[in-house]
């Protein structure tokens, strides 16, 4: 029943598709979110490094997938917060880096069904959208805190 469930939400997924302007979508997100971010005392960014890029996505689930990265990272990060929108060739890069920790990579690739000790509903809703949509979410360590990768083909 469940795997039944799962393949009608991809299809659904699949059939809501369509071209999203990749640099509008950054910068809406990044305005509600430097509002939320200014309440809690956290400057939020966002920084388009491929002006004109167009993925082929479902729109409101990837809002839905970037706003619970940067939600998250105003809640448990360490300062200031930024959303970056790369082109490699073929693929997308959007990118979130934060001063905190950031959610270790054990937690991103969780079983599915599992209940990892500190993977909340938001990043488990993330993983989906971005695994529906044939990407990858990744996090990294940097010098001065962690990133969280949404990779993709274009």
């Amino acid at each position: 029943d469940n795997l039944h469930q799962e393949t009608r939400d991809r299809v659904a997924l699949d059939e809501q598709r369509t071209p999203v302007d990749a640099e509008a979508l950054l910068e809406r997100v990044g305005e509600r979110f430097r509002r939320i971010g200014e309440a809690h005392g956290v400057r939020v960014e966002t920084l388009v490094e491929a002006p004109g890029l167009t993925l082929r996505a479902n729109p409101t689930g990837l809002e839905r997938a970037l706003s619970n990265l940067i939600y998250n990272a105003i809640l448990h990060g360490e300062g200031p917060v930024l959303l970056r929108l790369e082109r490699h060739g073929p693929r997308f890069r959007l990118a979130l880096a934060e001063a905190g920790p950031g959610p270790p990579e054990r937690l991103l690739r969780a079983p599915e069904g599992s209940r990892a000790a500190g993977l909340g509903l938001g990043l488990r809703i993330t993983r989906e959208v971005v695994v529906a949509h044939g990407w990858t979410l990744r996090a990294a360590a940097t010098a001065s805190g962690a990133e969280l990768h949404i990779d993709g083909d274009l």
